[in-house]
C-alpha cells in the first residue's frame, strides 16, 4: 500500500540518522579491527554494515519494513509496528540473557557475571522505565 505516510517514512530525518549511525558502526569495527590487527573484522565488519545501508536505502522506497528500519515511522500504525518490534526484540534478548546467565552458572563458566551483570541492568530498566512511563502517562 503506497501511502503518504509511507512515503514519508522512506525519507527524512531518519534516513540521515540511520546512515550516520551505521557508517559510525562501520568505522568503529574498521578502527578496532585495525588496533587488533584482525583483518577480517576490519574488513568484514565494515562491508556488513555498509551492505546493510546498501540495502536500506535501496528497498527504502520499495518496501515499508526497510523504510522503517531506515527511518522514523511516519503515522501512528507505523509507531504501533515499531513499538512492538521493539518490545519483541526486549523479550527476546531478556529470555537469551537469562537462559545464558543460568547455563554459564551452571557450567561455572568465566563468562556467569557478564551474564547476570546484562540480566541485573536488563531488569533494573525495565522497572525504572515501568516506574517513569506510568507516572508520565
Amino acid at each position: 500500500m503506497w501511502t503518504k505516510a509511507f512515503r514519508r517514512a522512506s525519507g527524512g530525518r531518519g534516513v540521515i540518522a540511520t546512515s550516520v549511525v551505521v557508517l559510525a558502526a562501520a568505522v568503529a569495527y574498521l578502527v578496532i579491527g585495525v588496533v587488533r590487527g584482525d583483518a577480517a573484522l576490519a574488513v568484514g565488519g565494515p562491508l556488513i554494515m555498509l551492505g546493510y545501508l546498501a540495502i536500506l536505502l535501496v528497498l527504502r522506497n520499495r518496501s515499508e519494513p526497510a523504510a522503517l528500519l531506515g527511518g522514523a515511522p511516519a503515522d501512528e500504525r507505523q509507531a504501533q509496528v515499531m513499538l512492538r518490534a521493539t518490545g519483541f526484540m526486549g523479550h527476546v534478548l531478556a529470555a537469551v540473557l537469562v537462559v545464558g546467565a543460568m547455563v554459564s552458572l551452571a557450567l561455572g563458566s568465566q563468562y556467569a557475571g557478564m551474564f547476570c551483570d546484562l540480566c541485573a541492568v536488563g531488569g533494573l530498566s525495565f522497572g525504572a522505565a515501568t516506574v517513569w512511563f506510568s507516572r508520565r502517562g
